[in-house]
This record gives C-alpha cells, structure tokens and sequence, in this order.
C-alpha cells in the first residue's frame, strides 16, 4: 500500500507536469484535440486512483423500500397497501454503512391504469448521485385499484381514562360535527365514524382543544387506507363536580365485657377521622362515622386491632376505610376507708396521749385494696424533739407500693406529752 502511494504521488507529479507540457507543447491554442486527450487522460488516471483507494461496491441494500404511486387515475385510488422492495445498487465502499431508505425513492407509474388487480413496473433512484440502482427486486408489484369514494361520518369520542374523584363528563360538542372521509370504496363504505381518543385521568375542569381524528368501523378498527377532511376537530368536553367531600370523626364500638377485676381505662382510635365522598344529600346526614364492634370479652390486658369503618351505601372513602383501636385494660381500682390510731416513735420513758384516731381514705387495684389490714397501714407521729406539753401534729402515712392516699381525716391529731 505504501508502494502504491509513493506510485500514486509520482502519478500525480507526473500529471501536474504533463498537462502543462502537453498543452504548451501542443500548442493549446492552435490544437484543441491534443489538449482534450491530455485532459481526458488526466481524468481517467484520477478516477482509477480514486476507486483503488475507495472502490465501487454491488450488492443488495437489504432493507425494504417503500413503494409509491404517479400518476394515478383521477377515479381511483389504491385499495391495498403495496408490498415494499429491496434495491441492488453500486456505491463507494464508504457510503454504504450511512445509507438509509430515505436515501432512495420508488415509485409505480399509474398510467393508463384500471380499477382491478395489475402489475405495475417500480423504477427507482438515489438521492445521491454516487449511489446507482442496479436492479429493483422485484421488478413488478401488485397494484388494486377502486373506484374513489367519498362520504360525510360523524364525529364521536372515546374517552380514556376518569376525570379525579368526584368530577364526571355531562356532555361534549364537536365543531365540526361531522367529516369527510374518501379512499377507495371497499374502504369508504367500512367506516362509521371519525373518532377523537380524549384522556380524563385527573381532569376537573372543562376541556377545549383540538383533536386528532381517526377513521373506524363499527367495531372500533381504525381504516388506515382512507383520508379523512378535515383529520382534526375542536371539541368541547364540559366536567361537572358531583360529590363532595366531608371529614367526619370515627367512633370506636366494642362488644363484650373485660375479665372480672379489671376495667376499660381507656380507648383510642388512629386516625381519628375519616374522608369520605358522596352525593351532598347523603353526606348531609352524617356527622359521624362507627367502627365494626372490638371483642373484649374477657381481656386482662391491652387490646390493639384494626377494624373497618362503617360506611353507608352510596358514599366512599378516600384513601384508608380502616382504624387502628387500642383499648387499655387495667385492673379494676376501688377505695377503703380505715379508722387508725397514731404511732408513736421516740418516746422513751414518757407518757404520750392522743385525743382521736384518724380516718384514712385509701384507693387502688381491686386484688391489692381487697387484700389490706388495718397493720398495713402506720399513722407515724415522731415525738423525739418534743418536750411535755399538747401539740396538734401532721401525722406520717406509710403503706403498700400501689396504694394512694385519697383523703386524712382529721389531718392533724392532738396529742400530750408528760
């Protein structure tokens, strides 16, 4: 290759010399012929240079090439869709990897044509003038033709999709209400309407716009082989709000009764309202919404359960339609009321007396409050610092862990020291 290089430089050094020397020795002016040969020979060494480096590929463009129609008869149109073809063609070995089928047009020539089935001659040609059609393969398509048909089908509408919870379609128009569809008459006589695919997901609000239409048959199968005039419509499509929205509370319900000695303390419920949709006359009636009833028969501890919201017929609920409740159980609390008499620490050898005994309100869990006695229970009075004489003094509760004072009656007691 580089032999071949070094060779082509010289060939071209050659040429730079030869043209000049052939034309100036021929004597340009006064003889035209030798000057052209020098030209033409020139040219022909360029060229087999050129292919050398970047030569002529024939092959088969393999991929298919549409088929369109000339000239056809005012009368008649295409019926069927014509088979595609493949082209073998010659270019330069760097332009095949960029060639595409835009690259080329085929076409049949519908001269003198009639309604029926024919064979019709393609001829085609590149768009670029490096790139030459060797052969059309096949070189003859099938062509049907019919009789051009043209009629007026209504407008109609498919809506895809809802409008957002709440809203509905009450009604649309198009403008205008109707279109002309023309191809050929097996076509023509197939479709019943033009058609505008419409998208309400999340609409809430009146639509207006145009839209593209498209040709079906009664069982909605689109006719790609006719035209529609015009192929776009403007319609109006008017959504209306229906329902409403209410936020209303949820009430827990429950059924049965706990173990014996303990007691509902409390109950909550999350969340604690509910949205829900409907007519305005159905929600109008609601102020409140109830769960399914809780079993707590015979429950000594917590009970946390998720049940379902009751709704009435006709209305919705958005998002969640259940609660989650969580009823506390505790043992049962109960008060005793115990009458003591003072004790007394650090009374040494003297003589101390008391005017009365103390009532003591005590309260807690049923088992615990149940289970007491009076010696439970100390009313401490400390005298180490007191001298004799008569004081009116606090006096010092101390009990059981889980027993709560409610009330001290009296809550000083008179006393005497001698």
């Amino acid at each position: 290759m580089k032999a071949w290089r070094k060779a082509q430089g010289n060939w071209s050094i050659k040429l730079r010399h030869l043209i000049p020397f052939t034309l100036k020795e021929a004597g340009w002016r006064n003889n035209l012929t030798l000057g052209l040969l020098a030209l033409g020979l020139a040219t022909a060494l360029w060229a087999t240079i050129t292919n050398v480096e970047n030569p002529l590929r024939t092959d088969t463009f393999t991929t298919d090439i549409p088929v369109g129609v000339i000239n056809p008869p005012t009368n008649l149109d295409v019926a069927e869709e014509i088979k595609p073809v493949r082209l073998r063609i010659t270019a330069p070995s760097d332009l095949w990897g960029r060639l595409d089928p835009e690259d080329f047009k085929a076409t049949a020539d519908l001269s003198g044509a009639q309604a029926g089935v024919q064979e019709v001659r393609v001829t085609a040609k590149a768009n670029d003038r490096r790139v030459k059609v060797v052969q059309v393969i096949p070189t003859q398509v099938r062509v049907v033709l019919e009789t051009l048909e043209e009629r007026d089908v209504p407008i109609r509408v498919q809506f895809q999709g809802s409008a957002s919870l709440g809203y509905s379609v009450e009604g649309w128009q198009a403008t205008p209400s109707q279109v002309t569809v023309r191809g050929p008459i097996t076509w023509v006589n197939q479709v019943d309407s033009a058609t505008a695919y419409i998208d309400l997901k999340e609409k809430t609000s009146n639509i207006k716009q145009s839209f593209k239409l498209s040709p079906l048959t009664t069982r909605g199968y689109e006719i790609k082989e006719v035209s529609l005039s015009p192929d776009s419509a403007t319609i109006e499509v008017s959504i209306i709000r229906q329902m409403e929205y209410r936020t209303l509370s949820v009430l827990p319900q429950s059924k049965g009764t706990v173990a014996s000695g303990y007691w509902v303390s409390a109950i909550s419920i999350q969340p604690p309202v509910v949205i829900v949709l409907g007519p305005k006359s159905e929600l109008d009636q609601l102020d409140s919404l109830r769960t399914e009833a809780i079993d707590i028969t015979g429950a000594n501890a917590d009970i946390v359960r998720e049940v379902p919201v009751q709704i009435p017929k006709g209305v919705t609920a958005v998002g969640t339609s259940s609660v989650t409740i969580k009823v506390s159980v505790a043992p049962s609390r109960v008060s005793r009321i115990f009458s003591l008499a003072p004790t007394f620490v650090g009374v040494r050898s003297r003589q101390v007396f008391y005017d009365t005994e103390a009532s003591v309100t005590v309260a807690g869990d049923m088992n615990l409050i149940q289970g007491l006695v009076p010696s439970d229970i100390s009313l401490v009075i400390d005298v180490s610092n007191l001298g004799p004489g008569f004081y009116s003094l606090k006096p010092q509760l101390k009990m059981p862990k889980g027993v709560e004072i409610v009330s001290l009656e009296p809550e000083r007691i008179g006393i005497t020291i001698k």
